[in-house]
């Protein structure tokens, strides 16, 4: 079943078979009714390799959160951002021997 069969002679459908995206309804691809994909003219008219493309963002996100997380490490492993109960929750001696408290 075609496109036609289905939205018949709505005005929506006419409106997308007059014109789809600024191209003419012969240059933009369809389909027969055995939904087999025939190619528009617009794919003869433009050679998409000569398209300028804009540089591709650089993947920085990985290196700024590795090293947020150094210095996050930092802080918690110095005695301004210790606290006294989180060696014993890693699992580590605790340097004084005592129990803290969480």
């Amino acid at each position: 079943m075609s496109d036609a069969q289905i939205f018949g002679d709505s005005e929506l459908f006419s409106g997308l078979e007059e014109e789809a995206l600024g191209l003419a309804a012969q240059e933009a691809d369809h389909d027969d009714e055995n939904h087999n994909v025939i190619p528009g003219a617009w794919r003869d008219q433009m050679d998409w390799l000569d398209v300028d493309q804009p540089p591709a963002p650089s993947n920085s996100a990985r290196a700024k959160a590795k090293h947020q997380r150094e210095l996050l490490k930092a802080f918690f492993n110095s005695p301004q951002g210790v606290v006294a109960w989180q060696n014993r929750m890693a699992g580590l001696h605790d340097a004084e021997g005592g129990e803290d408290d969480i």
